[in-house]
C-alpha cells in the first residue's frame, strides 16, 4: 500500500534525526468518518488491522482522533438526556473492541515475529484473511491475531511453526475471536463481542467469557495450527512456552 510505504519513509526521516514517529491522527474517513462505514463493525476490522500495519512500518504508536465523541467514528459515543444537559451513558462502538484486542494482543511488550519463524498459509480466501504474528518479549509467549476481512466467504488460516520451534510449544492454542452477529456481520452497528462478551450502555460487562482451542497438526510434513475464520471476523490465538527460547 502505498500510504505505507510513504510511512516508512517518514520513519527513516525521523529516525535518521534520532526522533521516533508517532501518528499524531487518524480514523477510518476525515472530518469526522462516514455513516455506515466508520460506525459498523468494518470499522472495527480496519482499526484492528491499521495499527498493525502503522506498527509493522516502523511507527511508536497512534492517535486515533475521536472529536468531541458524537462523531461517526468515535470509539465512546457520548450523548445527552432528554433534559439536554445530563449526559447518557456511553455506549461503545465497533472500533472500541478492535482497540481492546490490540492491547489484548500487545500486552506486555511485544514485537512482530520474524517470518522465517513461523510460515502463514492461508487455505481458503488467501486475499482476504491477514495473520499478525506476535511475540511476548517477557514471557515469549507466541500470539497470532487473524483477521478476516471479506463479508461473506468463511476461510482458514494455517499458521506452521520452525522445525526448532515445535518442541517449545504445546500443541493446543487458545483461541479469543472478535465477532458480530447477523448475516451481514461487517455492517453491524451492534451485536459484537469479544471472547463472548459484550459492552453495554455504560461499558458494562454482559455475557460469559468465551474461549475456544486450535490443535497443532502434521500437514505435509510441517506442525502446523490451523483456525477457521467466519466471515467478517477476528481472532487471537495465544500458545505458551513450554521451554525456553535460546
Amino acid at each position: 500500500m502505498q500510504e505505507m510505504a510513504n510511512l516508512r519513509k517518514l520513519v527513516e526521516v525521523s529516525t535518521s534525526f534520532g526522533k521516533p514517529l508517532r501518528v499524531a491522527e487518524m480514523n477510518t474517513i476525515s472530518n469526522s468518518g462516514k455513516e455506515g462505514v466508520s460506525n459498523v463493525f468494518a470499522a472495527a476490522l480496519w482499526t484492528l488491522d491499521a495499527t498493525f500495519e502503522v506498527a509493522a512500518a516502523g511507527a511508536v504508536g497512534i492517535n486515533l482522533h475521536q472529536g468531541a465523541g458524537q462523531n461517526h467514528y468515535a470509539a465512546l459515543l457520548r450523548t445527552y438526556q432528554k433534559d439536554g444537559t445530563t449526559l447518557a451513558p456511553v455506549i461503545l462502538r465497533p472500533p472500541f473492541y478492535a482497540m481492546l484486542m490490540f492491547q489484548l494482543a500487545v500486552r506486555n511488550g511485544t514485537r512482530l515475529l520474524l517470518q522465517h519463524r513461523v510460515s502463514p498459509h492461508n487455505t481458503t480466501v488467501s486475499s482476504h484473511i491477514k495473520l499478525w504474528p506476535l511475540l511476548d518479549v517477557s514471557t515469549q509467549q507466541l500470539r497470532f491475531v487473524v483477521i478476516n476481512r471479506h463479508a461473506s466467504r468463511a476461510g482458514s488460516q494455517r499458521i506452521c511453526l520452525d522445525k526448532s520451534w515445535v518442541h517449545k510449544y504445546p500443541a493446543r492454542a487458545q483461541v479469543t475471536r472478535l465477532m458480530a452477529e447477523g448475516v451481514e456481520p461487517l455492517s453491524a452497528k451492534g451485536g459484537i463481542s469479544l471472547g463472548g462478551r459484550v459492552f453495554g450502555p455504560g461499558g458494562q460487562l454482559k455475557g460469559e467469557e468465551q474461549h475456544g482451542w486450535v490443535f497443532r497438526r502434521k500437514t505435509h510434513g510441517r506442525s502446523c495450527w490451523e483456525v477457521y475464520m467466519s466471515p467478517g471476523s477476528a481472532a487471537l490465538m495465544e500458545s505458551d512456552l513450554v521451554e525456553p527460547i535460546q
